[in-house]
């Protein structure tokens, strides 16, 4: 999580903002997401949370990092 907490400060720095600001955004964009009535894309984010609940920012970057790895 060390090298997410990274990404986040390049990205708020890249953009004039702050982390919180960051993670807001990207809490909005899986909320958004999350709101797919397609099956397939309901599986896909709730395995992005090790609760199966609405996935924090982070679990949503490792989780789309490792799914890119993978193609």
């Amino acid at each position: 999580m060390a090298n997410i907490r990274k990404i986040l400060i390049r990205i708020a720095a890249e953009n004039h903002t702050t982390v919180a600001e960051v993670r807001r955004e990207i809490s909005i964009a899986i909320e958004e997401g999350m709101k797919s009535s397609d099956p397939k894309i309901q599986k896909k984010w709730s395995a992005m949370s090790r609760t199966g609940e609405t996935p924090t920012p982070e679990e949503a970057i490792l989780f789309l990092s490792r799914e890119a790895k993978k193609k």
